[in-house]
């Protein structure tokens, strides 16, 4: 939503970033932004621990992986991601402050 799009901004807008590309599948490239080390959380990261985004289902996760090339670096990149994602769901940030999503509201 608008949140997510302005801590986006925050972090993005007028500077110089580093990406770490995961891999290429279909024509699609998986990137992770930071702000400045490949070594401190990234922009996803921060995003999905603040509430403002989420992961898909496990199983989308992991057909990503597969379809991607299945490397180290994805791996670490859903084990960090979905650590986030349950951080933010237990401190209720974001999207999470009531608590689950229906799945039928997933969409």
């Amino acid at each position: 939503g608008i949140d997510a799009a302005h801590m986006f901004q925050g972090m993005a807008w007028g500077k110089d970033l580093k990406a770490r590309l995961h891999g290429e599948a279909e024509g699609q490239v998986l990137v992770t932004l930071y702000e400045s080390d490949t070594d401190s959380s990234s922009i996803n990261e921060v995003l999905v621990t603040e509430g403002l985004a989420r992961i898909g289902k496990r199983y989308e996760v992991y057909d990503v992986v597969n379809r991607m090339g299945n490397s180290d670096s994805l791996g670490k990149l859903a084990k960090d991601l979905e650590a986030a994602q349950n951080k933010a769901r237990k401190s209720r940030k974001g999207m999470w402050v009531y608590g689950e999503i229906p799945e039928e509201d997933e969409d």
